[in-house]
């Protein structure tokens, strides 16, 4: 499943890495685009799936409210019994990560691979 914000350009889908959740993102997330990955965040978690990736990868600008969708998705997978960890590799997305103390609050890795294999490798139910 796919979501385009066909104005913004900001694409959000969803697949499977190694058998893990992974929500692909495309673009910029501003306020303007994070209502299109908000709803595939929300579609998946509400799966209710043991782990899940958002994977920033294909980012290259995050604002404050994409940040805070970060952190109130990783909250609800807490909250639901959903792993939840971030794959970022552009400094334009990690950079505001770090400023805020996000990447501290979440597993970030910079590729899908490693975001999943630390998945993997935790314990959980």
């Amino acid at each position: 499943m796919a979501m385009v914000d066909p104005v913004a350009g900001v694409t959000a889908t969803i697949t499977l890495h190694r058998s893990v959740s992974v929500v692909v993102v495309r673009g910029e997330v501003d306020a303007a685009t994070v209502p299109v990955v908000h709803t595939a965040l929300s579609a998946e978690l509400d799966r209710h799936p043991r782990r899940l990736v958002v994977d920033l990868t294909g980012v290259e600008f995050i604002d404050p409210t994409g940040l805070r969708l970060l952190a109130d998705t990783t909250q609800r997978g807490e909250r639901s019994g959903t792993a939840v960890a971030v794959s970022a590799s552009h400094l334009a997305v990690l950079r505001p990560m770090r400023l805020t103390g996000l990447d501290q609050a979440m597993t970030v890795r910079g590729s899908v691979d490693e975001a999943v294999t630390e998945l993997l490798a935790r314990r959980s139910g």
